[in-house]
């Protein structure tokens, strides 16, 4: 493509790609009760007209455990450490004169190191109520995150537990509560702490009439923002607020043998309030105002109808 002055460059260049993974699975089983799987891999990507290389490191075990016949125990662990081989500088090259190719040096691409400790279990109280719990203990550490002005570590820890009752074989209920804490977000639109609530239904009125219902609602907030302030990172007392409702309500009808109809409404509803931080240049001396509550809101409601025959 030619630039107003005459130059010549690339535009839209095909990017080389080339990928490799391998891999190995190990599974063992005892009576039953326990089993235990373990998994290593290693995946490489190139693009060979960048000149970067993205190497992965994948781990990943698990131990399944049943000490009694109505309660299951699971825990695993998960790791994945990335890493990049990336040029310094990339050279633009101007194809009608060679001596008017530019140099302009690269950001260091981010390597991180996640790696996730996970515990579940699962206790059927009878044939009509089963129990969960769970936990996620998540740490993200980074390499070149200073550049592109990342945490160097971000840890995210989650809790929460579910329960289902079956009233007879038409109907069952089913909820769950999930919280989330995390410690030095990366972005300021991130959370540090979450909760989350859902309540489902799943009815068979009739042989030919079934109906499934769905909520979820999700609160999240964030007390300390982080500024990029004369190029540096600052903490202001700027606060992020979010609240997400989803509703999903599904209806299923087989009025004729070969005609069958879904009907679904959605509705969802986000309203986000947050701190933002701007620079005002009045008379020249930069300084900063802060509004203590942009709001963005938005519902969404959605209807489908399908009508399947067959004939």
């Amino acid at each position: 493509s030619l630039d107003p002055n005459g130059s010549e460059y690339a535009h839209n260049r095909v990017p080389g790609l080339t990928g490799r993974r391998d891999e190995v699975l190990v599974h063992s089983m005892y009576t039953g009760r326990v089993v235990v799987s373990a998994k290593g891999a290693r995946a490489t990507r190139s693009n060979k007209y960048t000149d970067v290389t993205q190497n992965a490191w994948i781990g990943q075990g698990n131990l399944r455990w049943m000490p009694i016949d109505r309660l299951t125990l699971s825990f695993g662990y998960n790791l994945r450490d990335v890493s990049h081989d990336a040029p310094e500088t990339v050279v633009l090259n101007d194809f009608s004169d060679n001596n008017n190719d530019d140099t302009y040096a690269l950001k260091p691409p981010v390597d991180a190191l996640n790696q996730t400790v996970k515990v579940d279990a699962r206790y059927r109280a009878g044939n009509a109520v089963t129990l969960k719990a769970k936990f996620r203990h998540f740490t993200r550490e980074r390499d070149n995150g200073q550049a592109w002005k990342l945490p160097d570590k971000t840890v995210r820890d989650t809790m929460g537990g579910s329960l289902s009752v079956k009233l007879g074989k038409d109907l069952e209920l089913l909820g769950s509560y999930t919280r989330v804490e995390v410690d030095t977000p990366s972005y300021n639109w991130d959370a540090d702490h979450e909760d989350r609530v859902t309540a489902e239904v799943r009815w068979d009125v009739a042989d030919q009439l079934v109906i499934h219902g769905d909520y979820a609602f999700t609160h999240a907030s964030r007390d300390a923002l982080l500024y990029d302030i004369d190029t540096r990172l600052e903490e202001a007392n700027g606060r992020m607020e979010r609240n997400h409702h989803a509703l999903f309500v599904t209806a299923m009808v087989s009025a004729l043998p070969a005609v069958s109809v879904n009907a679904t409404w959605a509705f969802m509803q986000v309203d986000h309030a947050q701190s933002i931080l701007f620079q005002d240049y009045n008379f020249g001396d930069p300084g900063y105002l802060e509004d203590d509550g942009a709001i963005y809101s938005e519902d969404v409601q959605v209807i489908t109808v399908d009508i399947a025959h067959a004939p």
